[in-house]
């Protein structure tokens, strides 16, 4: 049995946090390892997994509680942090990136904080 990796990309909007995006993340224990440890070697994550936000968008929260018992090793990263797993495993590694624009239209312009992006995941098995 394989490991997925589920993730919602959110932006912060006038204080609050909401839901843009479900991604499309490929299994690829590589890049599962540099984000959470998952799959891996734990101290290889770029960040230890911090759990579900407490001020999470109402649309990730849904779709996290309803994977249930089977969601494992929740966390969120944010920009600066997606930016260091893309350098160590590669952007080819990290497909969703493109699904959203984020290199393209966020990381390298001034079109919203970098503080105001997050990636919000869990895995399941």
């Amino acid at each position: 049995m394989g490991c997925g990796m589920h993730g919602h990309l959110e932006l912060k909007v006038d204080g609050r946090w909401s839901h843009f995006e479900e991604l499309d993340i490929d299994r690829d224990y590589r890049m599962f390892e540099r984000v959470a440890g998952v799959r891996g070697d734990e101290k290889l994550a770029v960040v230890a997994p911090r759990g579900i936000p407490e001020d999470v968008a109402p649309a990730t929260l849904y779709d996290y509680e309803d994977w249930s018992l089977d969601a494992h090793t929740p966390g969120w990263i944010g920009l600066g942090e997606i930016h260091a797993i893309a350098l160590l495993v590669g952007t080819e590694r990290m497909p969703f990136l493109t699904q959203v624009g984020i290199y393209q239209q966020v990381l390298h312009s001034k079109a919203i904080d970098a503080t105001d992006m997050r990636i919000v995941f869990w895995f399941d098995n």
